[in-house]
This record gives C-alpha cells, sequence and structure tokens, in this order.
C-alpha cells in the first residue's frame, strides 16, 4: 500500500486522501442544492457529521461483525483503520438515521428534503469509496482477464500473489466507480434541471431513485467480487449454513427495492385502487429476483457460467427497475 504522508506512527494513503476529497465534494454537491431552498445550510452540514459518524460506526460495525476474523479484537476495528474495511449498506442506513436525528433537532423543515438534497453527493462518496480501492487489495474480481486487449485499466488490474505469480483480474473498484460516478452527475443535473416533474426534491423521490440506482449497480458488482461481505453470523451460527454465501450487499439491495415498490404500490393503490397493473408489475418483479438471484448468483457461484449469468443478472436488473418504475407511473402526480 502506497503511503502519502508519515506523522510519527500515523499513516496518511492515498486511500484516504481519496476518501477525504469524495467526503468533501460531497458535502460541497448537497449544500449547492440545498443552500437555494434554504438561508441557512446548518441542516446540510448537520447531516454530513451525523452521518459521518453514524453512518462510519454501522458500516465499520458491520464489517467487524461478518469478518471478526479479519481482526484481533472488538476495538481493533475502531482503532486501526488500516486493518479491514466497511459495509457500505451501514453508510446508507445511518445517513437516513442521521437526517432524520437533524429534522428532529430542529435543523431541516424535512427529513425528505435533506434526503434528497443529499442523494447525489451520496453517490458521489460512495463513488470515491470505490476508487480509493485502487490503494488497497479490497474489490477486486474473482474473475480472471485472459484476452490481452482488456488487460489493463478500467477493465482489468494486475495482482500478485505471495509466490509472486502475476494474473489480470476485473478491476470491480473501477468499473464501480465509474458507473456510480456518473450516475451522481445525471442525478444532480436532474435535481437542477427534473426530467419528470414527479422526481423532484421534497418529497423523497430523489433519494429513492438514487438509491434504486445504487442497487442496481451494486447487485451486479458485488457479485464479481471476491471480498464481498458475507453474513457469516457470530452468535446464530446455525444460520451460516444457509446464508454463509449470501452478501449483505445484495440482500439490502433486494430489501430496498422491496421496500421502494411496496412504497409505490400503497400509495398508488390508495389514489386510484388496484388494477391489474399492478399485479403484472409485481410479477415482473418476482421474475426479476428470480433472475437476479438463480439464473445470475447461483449460476455463478455454482457453475461459473460468467457471460451467461451476468448477461442474465443485468437484464434482470433493469426488469426490476422497470417493474418498480411502471408501479411509480400509476402513483398520483403530487401537488
Amino acid at each position: 500500500m502506497t503511503n502519502l504522508l508519515m506523522l510519527g506512527s500515523l499513516r496518511i494513503g492515498w486511500d484516504s486522501l481519496v476518501t477525504v476529497l469524495g467526503a468533501l465534494l460531497s458535502l460541497l454537491m448537497t449544500v449547492s442544492l440545498y443552500r437555494p431552498r434554504h438561508k441557512r445550510i446548518t441542516g446540510a452540514l448537520a447531516l454530513h457529521l451525523f452521518g459521518f459518524l453514524i453512518g462510519g460506526f454501522l458500516a465499520r460495525f458491520l464489517h467487524w461483525y461478518f469478518n471478526s476474523e479479519t481482526y484481533s479484537g472488538f476495538l481493533e476495528a475502531f482503532s486501526d483503520f488500516s486493518v479491514g474495511s466497511y459495509v457500505l449498506p451501514g453508510l446508507i442506513v445511518g445517513t437516513g438515521l442521521a437526517a432524520w436525528l437533524v429534522y428532529r433537532m430542529g435543523m431541516a423543515p424535512s427529513v425528505w428534503e435533506l434526503l434528497d438534497c443529499s442523494a447525489p453527493g451520496m453517490l458521489l462518496l460512495i463513488s470515491f469509496l470505490r476508487l480509493s480501492a485502487a490503494w488497497n487489495d479490497s474489490c477486486r474480481g474473482l474473475m480472471q482477464v485472459t484476452q490481452s486487449r482488456f488487460q489493463h485499466l478500467p477493465f482489468a488490474v494486475l495482482e500478485t500473489d505471495a509466490a509472486g505469480n502475476q494474473r489480470w483480474v476485473l478491476a470491480t473498484f473501477l468499473i464501480a466507480f465509474n458507473l456510480i460516478f456518473f450516475l451522481s452527475l445525471f442525478v444532480y443535473i436532474c435535481c437542477r434541471r427534473p426530467i419528470n416533474q414527479k422526481i423532484r426534491i421534497g418529497r423523497g423521490e430523489v433519494a429513492r431513485w438514487s438509491l434504486l440506482l445504487y442497487c442496481a449497480v451494486e447487485i451486479v458488482t458485488d457479485s464479481t467480487r471476491y471480498d464481498s461481505p458475507l453474513m457469516h453470523f457470530r452468535f446464530l451460527t446455525d444460520l451460516n449454513q444457509y446464508s454463509a454465501f449470501i452478501s449483505i450487499a445484495q440482500v439490502f439491495a433486494g430489501l430496498c427495492a422491496l421496500a421502494v415498490l411496496i412504497f409505490y404500490s400503497r400509495k398508488s393503490i390508495r389514489s386510484r385502487g388496484f388494477s391489474k397493473a399492478h399485479a403484472v408489475f409485481w410479477v415482473l418483479f418476482a421474475i426479476s429476483l428470480f433472475g437476479i438471484g438463480k439464473l445470475g448468483e447461483y449460476d455463478v457461484q455454482r457453475y461459473a457460467s460468467y457471460s451467461r449469468s451476468y448477461t442474465l443478472m443485468i437484464l434482470s436488473v433493469v426488469l426490476m427497475l422497470g417493474s418498480i418504475y411502471g408501479v411509480f407511473r400509476l402513483c398520483p402526480q403530487d401537488e
């Protein structure tokens, strides 16, 4: 790992610099959306402060809980940040809790408005967290890249094992960075000039769709990782025989997608009643989960059929987003 600066025993690496840069740019992006709506930016500043503390703790705690063998003990997880990693769903949940806390403290008029303004910045921060993996050994792909025309960034990265053997593996960290970075810019531009009047700052739509877009990318990219955070329970160990091969990130993404689908379904049914379209979109959503879970993830792990499985997984993710958007279109236009 390349160090940028050493201050005694304190190591400041390039990965830390990239993370801090991402956090600062994320804050600036949030403030640029929040300030035109309010004279003060206290709410945006408080959200980032509490989000960093709560989200950072949860992200680190979850990694310690499911990967305890990485650390010598619980205290090391919060005293030596050069060891181990983070679970990004913890950061997202922590940001949601921080927004609620800031609202309850009277520093923001609305939780959803705060989350909407911070959504593009959150995507930007996540993209920089992925980029920071360029200076450590995390977020690499399981698949070896054997075709010479792809043996370079941004497709592949060269790895050397302890015996000196070299191989090109999928550069998952850079692929994820590129996808999420451009998504953050797309969402930010849409916040400035909405392309859909139903998706605008103030009612949570920007936050929900930003979350869905992130989940769509995470479902596929997380599947390619050799170090994907898996559900190894420390106390309910009997569950490990069913969950030890399941990715936390993919489960989180699936639950988020289901929660958003339920939210839009309830909203549209309350307004217009149940229709056949609801049933169709729910069936399509169920098919998409089958495609992601069975035809995608399961077949990758069982048969290593990368081309076929990932093609079906990507198509299933698109179907998942499409089915949710279909239900969203059934919702009434908010005034």
